[in-house]
């Protein structure tokens, strides 16, 4: 049978604390806008989610709190959210923590991938901490399990200068650009989506 994606689990814990020097910016200490770090910063991680997860989302639902007295509200935010592929989701991201994780789990019939975020490196002499992602792929169960594991160094935004430099030399059209305004307009979508659900209790709320 064909591969089939079945559903998406993203976990997002990012501290935001009082002493952080990003919080302490004009712009964010008084938002123009409303959805707090939902807006700024979590855009990034739905970004993330539309490039990996393919096809339209349909709808989406989530709660929503404010447990941080410093950070604007909301602050957490737990979701669901149905593709038109019928793929599902779950989202739990809080900025309002003091530990920090990022796991992007995607299950499928023939297999499991996890991404995670700030993976520690372990050598013959040391354990030493870089920036970057553990990529882990899970296949079968029991006896018959495999699992794969590879490191892949934090070098994205590097490659996104470069790209962005090439293509200002170049008259050429990229093959493949991810980065449209329609594309930032779609995850901007996608977030206010979860934001005006979690202000209605969870309400459904069609895309």
């Amino acid at each position: 049978y064909d591969p089939l994606v079945i559903m998406m689990n993203l976990i997002v814990k990012n501290p935001f604390l009082p002493d952080n020097p990003y919080l302490n910016t004009a712009w964010r200490k008084e938002p123009s806008w409303e959805g707090g770090l939902f807006i700024d910063a979590f855009i990034h991680a739905a970004a993330g989610v539309r490039s990996i997860i393919p096809g339209a989302v349909r709808q989406v639902s989530a709660v929503t709190s404010h447990r941080a007295k410093h950070l604007p509200s909301p602050d957490t935010l737990v979701g669901h959210m149905t593709w038109a592929n019928g793929i599902m989701g779950s989202i739990s991201a809080s900025y309002a923590c003091d530990t920090f994780k990022y796991e992007f789990e995607i299950t499928g019939n023939k297999g499991t991938v996890l991404l995670q975020r700030g993976t520690s490196i372990s050598t013959s002499t040391s354990t030493v901490t870089r920036p970057g992602y553990n990529l882990i792929v899970t296949k079968g169960m029991g006896k018959s399990v495999t699992i794969e594991e590879e490191f892949l160094q934090f070098e994205g935004l590097d490659k996104e200068f470069l790209a962005f430099a090439n293509g200002c030399r170049s008259d050429q059209k990229c093959d493949r650009d991810e980065n449209t305004p329609m594309e930032a307009l779609r995850d901007l979508e996608l977030v206010k989506a979860l934001l005006e659900s979690g202000a209605q209790d969870g309400a459904v709320i069609a895309m």
